[in-house]
């Protein structure tokens, strides 16, 4: 008999705080991420997140409420000095796209993924640090890289019932306007509503194929 087991998810800086912001029906991202999977945050990400974070007095609340319980405070030296010599052999156009925040992630995915002997879920909206930290985590078996985009359709495609496709379009383009209003303070310019595109004409047959599959359930 299968048992269920919770994916462990990690997350980096721009992602940590967009999922404290959006809101999706009546709670925010993040915390029905929470409920999904077994989060894990390095404190570096947790410390540069309280930089940004501070925009609202609800998301404020949001993230102090959720967030300090899933920061790792245990050392990842080790991990971070390796990750930080894979990312340094790749070809050069891509080693200084890995900001601090983004080798700390990556080295706790490959912590948790030695510890828990587990494929590890890395969240990232850093859209120019996408390619060498899929590149890495793939080549050394530590996970997959995934946007917040595809958390929002992840979550419409578990909670099928709490979530209308309609609920995940409106979170979908905050998302993308969360991305843009980063982008520009960025040193390499994002490019986030080429993935809005993709993922709006995704969300349709998503739903409907959410509908066809509610007897697997």
């Amino acid at each position: 008999m299968l048992s269920s087991c919770r994916q462990c998810c990690i997350l980096d800086t721009i992602s940590l705080v967009g999922l404290c912001r959006l809101e999706l029906d009546s709670r925010r991202a993040i915390e029905w991420l929470v409920d999904d999977f077994d989060i894990s945050i390095p404190q570096k990400v947790f410390d540069d997140a309280l930089h940004y974070i501070q925009v609202d007095d609800e998301t404020q609340s949001i993230f102090f409420r959720t967030v300090p319980p899933l920061v790792y405070y245990n050392t990842i030296v080790s991990c971070e000095q390796f990750l930080s010599r894979r990312i340094k052999s790749l070809p050069p156009q891509f080693i200084p796209q890995v900001d601090e925040g983004e080798r700390a992630a990556a080295a706790l995915a490959l912590k948790m993924s030695r510890s828990l002997k587990q494929y590890i879920l890395l969240v990232t909206d850093d859209l120019k640090a996408l390619g060498p930290l899929c590149i890495t985590l793939d080549r050394h078996q530590i996970g997959i890289v995934k946007t917040s985009y595809d958390v929002l359709l992840f979550l419409v495609s578990r909670h099928m019932i709490e979530l209308p496709p309609e609920a995940i379009e409106i979170a979908l383009k905050e998302l993308n306007q969360l991305l843009r209003d980063n982008s520009k303070a960025a040193h390499v310019p994002q490019k986030p509503d080429e993935l809005l595109d993709k993922y709006l004409s995704i969300l349709p047959e998503l739903s409907d194929w959410n509908c066809r599959t509610l007897d697997c359930m």
